[in-house]
């Protein structure tokens, strides 16, 4: 009798676990997206990783930001790669016609102190809203929109990302099948 009590008590509080420990979702461009486990909302409609103190080293800080469109990240980004120490490529996703979501990936390399930052984002946009994914990792982004963004397009922005890791002059000259919008 002990055994199935004890083995009663382990399924409950597995159960209890599942749901306690499932991710926030927030329905927003008419999808239900699913915040990573790991990360904190910080404010309305954005949410950070945690500082992982045991891999300092490692840690990359990430966002995740559900926001408005303006349809004005070209200019912003020629005005950053202006910069002397700024490194610019931005691309289009090709998508299917009636495609649900546009998506943009954007690469951003800069010198701080000596070392090469890249900093990537990932923007699915529906008409005036966007959700913008900056340096949230490919596992991550699978979970954060599974069910909601053809997972091509989430595949193909980590693809280039490793691509255009030592630079961008290699890619530009590939016969990657995006749309090159800066440089």
């Amino acid at each position: 009798m002990k055994i199935k009590s004890a083995t009663s008590f382990i399924v409950i509080c597995l159960l209890g676990c599942a749901s306690a420990c499932q991710a926030a979702s927030l329905d927003y461009m008419g999808c239900d997206w699913r915040i990573p486990a790991g990360y904190d909302q910080i404010a309305e409609l954005e949410y950070s990783n945690r500082i992982d103190e045991d891999d300092l080293e490692n840690w990359v800080p990430a966002s995740i930001m559900f926001t408005t469109y303006s349809g004005s990240e070209q200019e912003y980004y020629r005005n950053i790669s202006q910069g002397s120490d700024s490194d610019v490529l931005l691309l289009s996703h090709v998508t299917q016609p009636g495609s649900s979501f546009k998506y943009v990936s954007s690469f951003v390399r800069e010198d701080s102190f000596g070392t090469a930052i890249m900093v990537a984002t990932l923007r699915i946009i529906k008409d005036d809203k966007m959700l913008a994914m900056s340096g949230v990792s490919k596992d991550d982004a699978i979970v954060m929109t599974s069910g909601c963004a053809e997972f091509s397009h989430i595949e193909k922005h980590y693809d280039v990302q490793q691509q255009v890791t030592n630079g961008y002059a290699d890619f530009l000259k590939s016969s990657h099948g995006m749309q090159v919008l800066v440089p």
